[in-house]
């Protein structure tokens, strides 16, 4: 009965209760906590393997995006060339591939459209448009990429309702169970007819005429430059070469979709090199320059850039008893301007001085010779003497070159030409005396002959020195326009040429309406006690030209219209003996430039 009783006593029971979980309790939980486990497991698993399968299509996403985009960076013209036949031959997302292909069709998932079909050569990503295998392999995923190019409709060959370019990704792993995975991006290609640069633009832009010009003067040389190989000009003088580069102008403007003008002008410069000289002096130049194009800013309209003006400069050098000057013209000045938009100040001027009031593009350039340009030399045998070789002094009036654009005729440019579409160009000159061929100056007992004559003595006809070739009066012009209408040119020259001929000075030789000629400067010979001089060479002088290609409306190809007013080149050969030993052989050439221009149109291909 007491047994019962503490069994019964609700205390007691509690107490039991309280004292911990029975091993069966334990281990069935544990099972209950296992199956959760093993199912949170599970669904980790599958996540990853969705995570791994999301990184493989992005990669799959980027490989295509990229060929899309080279696609669409290539010239509209390549692009929609087409595909070549032997290439589609083994894709099976193509049919009626083979032959000609001109049956060839891209069958997708709601895709059937006619390929287009190249008729030459393709560069990729559309030749070969299965893009190589080592470009596409993203870790250790090998993606395939296929390219195509359709037409949106089958019967427009002309392309006038536009291209699709398709780009198509696949791929299989083991994520895939070998199951082929499948990605594409399309895009859909338009450019309008008639406003189209298929070399070098991606796409066409607005209806544009391309005009071009091309002004100025390439002003020519005086030289002296030794014949007798690793040999200075005279024996015991380090300079093989001596020259100077007579003052040069230059301007271009171009305009099309955007619109340059550049312009430059530059001085004289001189120099001489030897094995081991090598001395220079003047040469300064001064650029300008203007745009439309978006990279480089705002339209600038830049105020002149003046070259420095510099002053007297002659470099020397010397050997044993002999020297070799070559002075550039001091105080030769230059500026230049280009501005896209011609005005009263700073004002644009034409190759008259003229200013321009376009409101357009204008490049310009002005050059004013300071001064002589010559090359000097002495020889030890000669005493204080000298020989001038070749000098050119400066012109009475500056020399200029423009190019400008014109909307309607002005000042003279463009009557012939007016409407949107005009350019025009124009260079002068203005040259001071020039001479080639010097002598010393002779003193008693000094001789000079003509041994052509059989050695006569002309010693006469050398009273005062004068130089074998003289050059006066000189002057040149050229101007050159082109546009919607029939274009022209113009050149002109003037000028004096006298030359040695032969016991006697030639007749004057006018260079206003000179053909080809090549005049012979016959052999003289001047004895200056034990020094002896000899001398003989030519005169070449080439006739202006006027050349125009194309023909109107100027659409195919371009019309282009040059201009050039030919040039005087002298040069002489010197060979110089001492006691009847030659101590020096040269030629010195005097080469007075010419100045061009040249202007171009070419109307927009759907004028």
């Amino acid at each position: 009965m007491t047994r019962l009783r503490r069994a019964l006593d609700p205390r007691r029971r509690a107490a039991g209760i309280d004292a911990g979980f029975t091993l069966v309790e334990t281990v069935v939980a544990l099972m209950i906590i296992s199956i959760g486990m093993l199912g949170l497991m599970g669904a980790q698993l599958r996540s990853i393997g969705l995570v791994a399968l999301s990184n493989q299509r992005q990669g799959a996403s980027a490989l295509v995006n990229r060929a899309m985009e080279q696609m669409r960076a290539l010239p509209y013209g390549s692009v929609t060339g087409g595909m070549v036949c032997s290439d589609l031959a083994a894709d099976p997302n193509v049919t009626g591939g083979s032959g000609t292909c001109s049956t060839a069709r891209l069958r997708l998932a709601g895709i059937n459209e006619a390929i287009v079909v190249s008729t030459g050569t393709q560069i990729a990503p559309l030749n070969p448009h299965v893009q190589a295998a080592a470009t596409t392999k993203v870790g250790t995923v090998q993606y395939t990429v296929k390219a195509y190019v359709t037409r949106v409709v089958d019967t427009d060959l002309a392309g006038a309702s536009g291209y699709w370019l398709t780009v198509v990704g696949s791929w299989s792993s083991n994520l895939t169970a070998g199951a082929p995975q499948v990605i594409s991006v399309r895009s859909q290609l338009y450019s309008p007819t008639g406003c189209l640069s298929n070399v070098t633009h991606p796409f066409s832009g607005p209806c544009q005429a391309f005009l071009y010009t091309d002004a100025g003067s390439h002003g020519g040389t005086l030289s002296v430059q030794s014949n007798r190989a690793g040999l200075g000009l005279l024996d015991g003088m380090d300079a093989s070469l001596g020259s100077v580069a007579l003052p040069g102008l230059s301007t271009r403007l171009q305009s099309e979709q955007s619109v340059s003008a550049q312009s430059q002008a530059a001085t004289s410069a001189g120099k001489i090199t030897g094995s081991i000289t090598n001395l220079a002096s003047g040469g300064v130049t001064g650029t300008s320059s203007a745009d439309t194009d978006p990279s480089t800013g705002a339209a600038r309209s830049p105020a002149s850039a003046t070259t420095a003006t510099q002053s007297a400069s002659t470099i020397t050098a010397t050997g044993v008893g002999s020297s070799l000057a070559v002075t550039a013209a001091g105080s030769d000045s230059g500026s230049t301007l280009s501005t896209m938009t011609a005005q009263a100040s700073p004002a644009c001027a034409d190759s008259a001085g003229a200013t321009l009031l376009t409101g357009q593009a204008c490049s310009t350039s002005r050059m004013t010779p300071g001064g002589t340009s010559s090359i000097v030399m002495t020889g030890a045998s000669l005493g204080a003497r000298t020989v001038t070789l070749g000098d050119t002094a400066a012109g009475a009036s500056p020399s200029r070159a423009y190019g400008a654009r014109f909307l309607t005729g002005l000042s003279g440019h463009c009557i012939a030409t007016s409407g949107a579409g005009c350019v025009a160009a124009g260079a002068t000159r203005v040259l001071g005396a020039s001479h080639a061929g010097g002598l010393a100056s002779l003193l008693p007992g000094d001789k000079v002959y003509d041994t052509r004559a059989g050695s006569v003595d002309v010693t006469g006809a050398f009273a005062g020195s004068p130089p074998l070739v003289r050059l006066t009066g000189y002057s040149d012009s050229v101007t050159a326009e082109s546009g919607i209408s029939p274009a022209g040119s113009t050149y002109a020259r003037a000028g004096t040429l006298v030359y040695w001929s032969g016991s006697g000075f030639s007749a004057p030789v006018s260079l206003t309406a000179a053909t080809n000629q090549v005049y012979a400067v016959p052999q003289v010979t001047a004895v200056y006690g034990a020094t002896t001089i000899i001398v003989s060479g030519t005169v070449t002088v080439t006739p202006g030209s006027a050349p125009t290609t194309g023909a109107a409306p100027c659409q195919v190809a371009a019309c282009s219209v040059d201009a050039a007013t030919g040039g005087v080149v002298a040069q002489l050969t010197y060979s110089v003996l001492v006691s009847g030993t030659e101590v020096g052989n040269f030629t010195t050439t005097l080469d007075i430039g010419s100045a061009l221009a040249q202007t171009t149109y070419l109307a927009a291909p759907s004028a």
